[in-house]
């Protein structure tokens, strides 16, 4: 490991990034947690996605449950940090136990809470593989590309979002609209036009992008008006 272990000890490292398995493991506790050097430089324990202390730390994964040796193992002085964004309070009462929290532990609870995005379902009117439930997406008597909300539409498969791209391009293609505003976005289309793709999208040149989860976090910084789940159409029939 290139002396890491002895890295680590000696505070060479700002963060030290570990899983379960290693940081509950007999060597790591002799190469590392047990030496007074590297004790004297820990400021913090962080275990992020703790959820899963709880979730996994039976029969699939039980190193996530032993976390909770790690209480002992490192000096009283040391905060742990346990982070989640799913911690019902069943959860969060078997985490208090597994890692030996305090009772009045400070906890710190934000809402993910979004005023300005609400949810709806539609039933769907037409055969799935028409597309023509999708049809709404450009409104009536839209002109130009900019009459058509930004929208993002998930698909459950790379083939279904190349349909329905294709349907839409032959309904814009009849409203006189260019179909350069409307495409899709799955992890075949290859790194050099996602990059295209992501460009566009952010200046706002994209109206329409079917897509799967591969578009991941690119949306996040984008002027996006409305989302739709196309992968629920297998369900709605």
């Amino acid at each position: 490991m290139l002396n890491n272990e002895q890295d680590v000890v000696s505070g060479n490292f700002r963060q030290v990034i570990v899983s379960p398995e290693i940081s509950t493991s007999p060597a790591f506790r002799t190469a590392v947690l047990s030496k007074m050097e590297f004790n004297s430089c820990l400021h913090a324990v962080c275990i992020d996605e703790a959820h899963c202390i709880s979730l996994w730390g039976g029969g699939f994964c039980p190193d996530y449950g032993d976390l909770g040796v790690l209480r002992g193992q490192l000096p009283s002085n040391v905060p742990f940090v346990v982070a989640s964004a799913t911690l019902p309070d069943h959860i969060l009462d078997d985490i208090r136990v597994k890692l030996e929290l305090l009772k009045d532990a400070t906890l710190v609870s934000l809402s993910n809470a979004q005023p300005n995005i609400a949810l709806s379902c539609c039933s769907m009117q037409h055969p799935e593989e028409s597309k023509a439930d999708l049809h709404f997406l450009i409104p009536p008597h839209a002109s130009n590309p900019k009459d058509i909300d930004i929208t993002l539409v998930y698909c459950n498969q790379r083939i279904i979002c190349e349909d329905a791209c294709n349907s839409l391009h032959r309904w814009a293609k009849d409203e006189g609209l260019p179909k350069a505003c409307i495409t899709f976005y799955h992890a075949k289309v290859g790194n050099k036009w996602k990059h295209e793709m992501e460009e566009m999208l952010q200046r706002g040149e994209i109206q329409i992008l079917f897509c799967t989860d591969a578009v991941c976090m690119v949306c996040e910084h984008c002027p996006i008006t409305q989302f739709n789940l196309e992968a629920l159409a297998d369900y709605w029939h």
